[in-house]
């Protein structure tokens, strides 16, 4: 009985150690048929738009804008500039971040729907399709203009790239600078100008927006510099400015171009009517003042005491329109 015993054992440590060989071998194969996989694959041409629906949406695609009432100045008694920041973080603003797959300078469709920023993007960018791009400015007075390739260079980080010998690599050939494009999910934010006033042909108190910014969360400069010992710091991603476009030239573009309706697909609305109806959130960063139009970050330094600022500037507008009328 022994003797069966250890047979039996035998057997059993023979099937287990052949078991782990072919399971070691399937890995390797594995591995194999994965690097196959990582090749190149043949570039493949779309031979029409994508199928993505029932029908055919057309009803925003030659939408235009919808005007501005005629404003004289004399018709304009109070008015106040208010500069504020959408955070695209915040749920209800996320039909003017998503779809965020991808880098910023590589337009992705979900389907025949397109985000917000790769709206702008393919805007700004002249082709054939578009012959009339669309200008992005220094600074938020929209006069300079400021030219594609420095646009370019705003949406990633510079990478220095040397080529060298094969024969011997410590020979540096060339060295040359290229652009890395960020992701379209630092695309966190959007600061905006706008003005409020109320005007007395209609009795109404009303809002414009002037100019716009889209925000990238980017390293700061300071973190490309390599300091010797301190190569595994860890920086704070800080918001930085693409440049400033001027929104009334940018609302043909928008009225054209479908957002996400989070209640009902079928209920077409544009990224216009997201401003024009002020479907987002946002706060105030500053208001119009004497002292060189400071942020309201430059004297409040507590969190906390700066929302109940914005809070404070956003609640006087209000209150000046239920001054203006008697009861």
């Amino acid at each position: 009985m022994k003797k069966i015993g250890l047979l039996l054992l035998l057997a059993l440590f023979t099937a287990n150690v052949f078991a782990q060989e072919d399971y070691e071998y399937d890995y390797n194969y594995d591995q194999t048929e994965s690097e196959y996989q990582t090749e190149e694959e043949p570039e493949r041409v779309a031979i029409r738009k994508p199928i993505d629906g029932i029908y055919e949406t057309t009803h925003n695609r030659h939408r235009e804008p919808i005007s501005y009432v005629h404003l004289r100045e004399a018709d304009a008694m109070w008015s106040k500039k208010i500069w504020r920041r959408i955070d695209l973080r915040e749920k209800i603003n996320h039909p003017l971040h998503f779809p965020n797959k991808g880098s910023l300078i590589d337009p992705t469709t979900q389907g025949n729907w397109l985000s917000f920023w790769d709206v702008l993007f393919m805007s700004v960018d002249s082709t054939e399709a578009n012959p009339n791009p669309l200008m992005v400015y220094f600074d938020e007075f929209c006069n300079i203009p400021i030219s594609y390739t420095e646009f370019l260079s705003k949406l990633g980080t510079m990478q220095r790239i040397e080529i060298r010998d094969p024969e011997d690599p410590s020979i540096i050939l060339e060295v040359r600078e290229e652009i890395e494009p960020l992701r379209k999910s630092k695309f966190l934010a959007i600061d905006m100008k706008e003005v409020w006033f109320f005007e007395k042909q209609r009795s109404v108190l009303d809002v414009r927006m002037i100019t716009f910014q889209p925000m990238l969360w980017k390293e700061p400069e300071s973190a490309s510099i390599q300091v010797e010992g301190l190569d595994d710091m860890i920086y704070d991603e800080v918001p930085r400015g693409v440049g400033w476009i001027h929104f009334p030239e940018a609302r043909p573009v928008l009225a054209a171009n479908d957002a996400f309706n989070t209640f009902n697909t079928s209920e077409r609305k544009t990224y216009d009517d997201i401003f024009w109806k002020r479907m987002f959130s946002s706060f105030v960063q500053k208001e119009e003042n004497i002292y060189n139009n400071r942020d309201i970050r430059d004297f409040i330094l507590n969190g906390m005491d700066q929302v109940l600022e914005s809070e404070r500037i956003t609640d006087e507008i209000r209150k000046f329109e239920h001054n203006m009328w008697d009861f």
